[in-house]
């Protein structure tokens, strides 16, 4: 007798004793498959029905997606080598040929010492040619690398999609919240725990990069620093790393091995466990939200605020030491970003089939936010916010956007 009904609808492309179709997971091909007729009767189904269904085999192993674990560091490695080498001879070569068409951008006295030569007029030119060819090899190598593993339907699979507007609006409400949190942490990680910087080697850290980045127009800094990492950056860890390990290792370990490369590639071991921290919460909001423009904008917008906090000076609050932020401002911006995720969490996108009468039902071979085949009969959808979710994100975003304005307040009465 072959399998019941049942038993093959539990089945997936990682059982062991399942051979999956090669193109389709929907489609069963005599060609391909052994098949044997057995009678089944359901109350959907007239009565002696027959239906074809594969037979089970033992032969074919479970397919793990790649990357896992030991490939993502040599991935990672080649990543930065692609992408970092360059821009580094660029430098070099932009400065050499500042130095003998335009001696005035370079004066020998920068030469001599290092903090000078950063603030030279060669070095915000060439670091801003650099930095605009190393976001496009970023953002092209990991297109490449994404097209040659994942394939052809690779925005299917990593769910570069259109998110709901629900979760667009309560990933924005607690994006505040995050940027205050992820400077502090940033600054707790160099005071307190004393985590070491490149600052500590003799080279730029990200305090003194942003100086630079100031003297560019905005325009293009918020192209380079903002909108470059933004795609490229999320692209190869969310969504080239974070489908294999997730895949591999499941949701909570599969968020944290990713989390903890994507803060490696920025090489500086305070911005990256600053970015190790905050790609936690990245990878939450895209895979509540099965949604990688929503990492990809709330990136984005992280990197564009350190650009632009130079240029608004009301913006340089939330640039302030720990201990001259009141602990009130703390508490309401964990509480937002609480109400958020759960909030996120209940309104979760998740699939369904079109149709109730759906016999077969399409699932993903491995845990992760693949979206279903256009002719699957199975959709994206998410619930709405429940009373009791809807309230807490609201009451924090209040809370928080009041205790910002006590605070202001305050400093603008004491004249600080």
């Amino acid at each position: 007798m072959g399998p019941l009904l049942s038993e093959y609808l539990d089945m997936t492309e990682n059982d062991p004793s399942f051979d999956r179709p090669a193109e389709d997971a929907l489609t069963l091909q005599p060609s391909d498959y052994p098949l044997k007729w057995e009678r089944i009767e359901t109350r959907a189904m007239k009565p002696q029905l027959e239906i074809a269904l594969p037979q089970r085999s033992l032969t074919q192993a479970p397919r793990w997606p790649h990357p896992n674990m030991g490939w993502s560091l040599l991935w990672c490695l080649l990543f930065l080598f692609v992408t970092q080498v360059p821009g580094a001879v660029l430098v070099v070569v932009v400065m050499t040929g500042l130095f003998m068409l335009s001696p005035h951008t370079l004066p020998l006295e920068a030469l001599r010492k290092p903090a000078d030569l950063l603030k030279s007029e060669a070095m915000t030119i060439a670091l801003g040619i650099a930095f605009f060819v190393t976001e496009l090899l970023v953002i092209g190598f990991s297109w490449l690398i994404i097209r040659l593993v994942v394939g052809r339907d690779w925005k299917r699979q990593l769910a570069l999609r259109r998110p709901a507007l629900s979760h667009t609006l309560l990933a924005l409400a607690g994006f505040p919240a995050l940027v205050l949190l992820a400077n502090i942490a940033y600054d707790l990680l160099r005071k307190l725990f004393h985590v070491p910087s490149l600052a500590d080697f003799g080279l730029s850290d990200m305090e003194e990069m942003v100086q630079i980045f100031s003297k560019w127009p905005w325009g293009f800094a918020v192209l380079v620093i903002g909108l470059g990492p933004g795609i490229g950056e999320e692209l190869w860890c969310r969504g080239f790393l974070g489908r294999g390990l997730i895949g591999n290792y499941g949701v909570v370990l599969g968020i944290f091995a990713t989390s903890f490369w994507f803060g490696f590639i920025h090489l500086d071991p305070c911005q990256g466990t600053m970015a190790m921290l905050m790609g936690l919460w990245l990878h939450f909001v895209y895979l509540t939200t099965r949604s990688l423009l929503l990492p990809m904008l709330l990136h984005t917008l992280n990197n564009s605020c350190a650009v632009l906090i130079t240029r608004v000076p009301q913006l340089q609050n939330i640039e302030m030491q720990p201990s001259d932020v009141p602990w009130t401002v703390y508490a309401s911006a964990l509480l937002l970003l609480a109400g958020v995720a759960y909030a996120l969490y209940q309104s979760r996108a998740r699939l369904a089939a079109k149709s109730p009468e759906q016999l077969f039902l399409w699932r993903p071979a491995f845990e992760g936010v693949e979206c279903p085949p256009a002719d699957s009969g199975m959709r994206v959808v998410h619930p709405l916010l429940s009373p009791g979710a809807a309230a807490l994100a609201g009451f924090g975003f209040l809370l928080f956007v009041l205790a910002c304005v006590v605070w202001a307040y305050s400093r603008w009465s004491y004249g600080g």
